[in-house]
């Protein structure tokens, strides 16, 4: 271990498990001290109807969007030369960033009752599609979100075969069946798992979509249920019930996917020379055209109408005049720039004392690790439900909001800054680290030569940290008021009160910032 770090790095570490337990433990034993001995737990008809509709939910847009992943994937793959192929696998990427709410209102804006759809029907005088509202609008907004994001993780691997398997297989006469069971399927099942699993997570948590499209009681999940106890009833013992019952369930699932290690997030596939051998084979041409054709068309479509609306309806840009859109504005700036700051440098911290702790302590390496992924199995309304139960009155205050809104939304990001930064600067210390010492370099220089050649993996976390910060309407949810409230909270507002040509400009708003903070990512992720 260098020498600098070697009488630090454990105490610092104790400092760094010790903030965040003690940040995660007092709103969960808020909620358990709630909760203790209530009754509420033996309502089983109750919460066993909000349970399985969230697994049910959950368990469809994870099925689907693998499955859809899968083949969009791999006719991307085989199809190299696609026009607008490289559109269509960069706005996979931008996918990744897009606030929910952005998502919601583009569903919205193709399936709703005036939307895209309806209208076609209308013009051919067809009946109209029933309302979006349930299960299906759920689940259109949930595999929009997640299926991008699994197609690029499974496009990433099948990016990485070699031209010496296609070759041999060539020669083989494989047919286009042998090709995908053989080559490409088995490579694409060791992510299967655990992008499985993830969105599953995701949509098990999953908040604003379900609030917004739901539709009622009878599709209520967890987590809605958890806010309409706090924010309608004021029943802080069946909300707090219900988060013990979140808690357990996210915990399990965490614990499943706790031995799988994939570095998700590196959306920078290999630069393919060569032409797949099946590419010009004329059945495989129609199939593939037509899964890139349609699923493009599902992904896009959605962003052109909201563009689309919000020039057809230029009196909702009037909404920008107004000072409680600056106040939102400088709200979700200041949140998304703190929050993602913060997150990006405690996990370069982290990262160091994780490099030097594996070389001195393994054990403190492995709670190291742990506390720092803690927070995924500790969804953002389980904190801020405890938060508010444990501030009282105190959390009508802005400054308590803030403050709030901005330190679960750096417990939020922080798993992914890590994981983004974490095997880069191992593997630049394990190649420098000897040499440092015997160079005997002082300790700026030390980190600042070690931090210069992680400049890209710090602008990839920044960009994703932020993003993730963006979008959230979690915890705004509970906290927002008439004076504290951000972007995606406005935007929820005005479908709230069907306010749509306003919510379409400030959609365009959100979604010119996200596009913003991808570009940062994606100039990063090249450079």
């Amino acid at each position: 271990m260098h020498v600098y770090f070697y009488n630090k790095v454990k105490w610092l570490s104790f400092i760094f498990i010790g903030s965040i337990s003690i940040l995660v433990i007092l709103p969960i034993f808020s909620i358990f001290n709630i909760s203790y001995n209530s009754s509420f737990i033996n309502n089983y008809v109750y919460i066993f109807n909000i349970l399985s509709f969230t697994l049910w939910q959950a368990l469809l847009s994870a099925s689907i969007s693998i499955i859809l992943a899968i083949l969009f994937a791999h006719s991307l793959n085989r199809q190299r030369h696609f026009i607008g192929r490289e559109i269509i696998v960069k706005f996979l990427a931008f996918m990744f960033v897009v606030p929910t709410m952005v998502i919601i209102f583009g569903t919205i804006a193709v399936y709703g009752f005036q939307g895209f759809i309806n209208s076609i029907l209308t013009f051919f005088n067809f009946n109209k599609m029933n309302s979006i509202y349930g299960l299906k609008g759920i689940l259109l907004a949930h595999v929009l979100l997640n299926m991008p994001f699994a197609t690029r993780v499974f496009l990433n691997q099948l990016e990485t075969i070699p031209y010496q398997n296609y070759k041999t297989a060539e020669m083989l006469h494989f047919t286009s069946s042998d090709y995908f069971k053989l080559i490409e399927w088995p490579l694409m099942k060791q992510t299967l798992y655990p992008i499985f699993i993830l969105i599953f997570i995701l949509c098990f948590t999953s908040f604003s979509i379900i609030l917004s499209l739901g539709g009622g009681p009878h599709t209520s999940t967890l987590e809605v249920a958890i806010y309409e106890s706090l924010m309608f009833e004021l029943n802080f013992v069946k909300a707090s019930s219900l988060a013990i019952i979140q808690l357990i369930f996210t915990v399990i699932l965490l614990t499943i996917t706790a031995s799988q290690n994939l570095n998700l997030f590196m959306m920078q596939g290999t630069r393919l020379n060569f032409n797949h051998p099946q590419q010009k084979i004329k059945r495989n041409k129609i199939f593939d055209f037509l899964i890139i054709s349609v699923l493009s068309l599902f992904i896009f479509t959605p962003f052109i109408m909201i563009i689309f609306k919000s020039f057809i309806n230029l009196y909702g840009w009037k909404i920008v005049t107004q000072s409680y859109f600056y106040q939102a504005f400088i709200t979700s700036v200041i949140i998304c720039f703190l929050s993602g700051t913060i997150s990006t440098t405690i996990a370069i911290v982290v990262s160091f004392l994780n490099f030097f702790l594996g070389q001195k302590n393994k054990y403190l390496k492995i709670n190291l690790n742990v506390f720092t992924n803690i927070i995924l199995g500790v969804s953002p309304i389980i904190l801020g439900t405890g938060y508010f139960i444990l501030l009282g009155e105190l959390r009508y205050f802005s400054v308590s909001a803030y403050c709030i809104l901005i330190m679960v939304n750096i417990l939020i990001s922080l798993p992914f800054s890590f994981l983004i930064i974490k095997e880069p600067l191992k593997n630049l210390l394990q190649s420098f680290n000897d040499l440092a010492i015997m160079l005997n370099l002082n300790k700026l220089d030390y980190l600042r030569v070690n931090l210069k050649p992680l400049m890209r993996f710090i602008g990839v976390s920044f960009a994703i940290s932020s993003a993730i910060s963006l979008g959230d309407m979690t915890v705004i949810a509970l906290f927002g008021t008439d004076n504290f409230t951000t972007i995606p909270h406005l935007i929820f507002q005005m479908i709230g009160t069907y306010k749509f040509a306003e919510g379409s400009a400030l959609t365009i708003i959100l979604l010119s910032m996200s596009f913003s903070l991808f570009l940062f990512f994606d100039r990063h992720a090249k450079n």
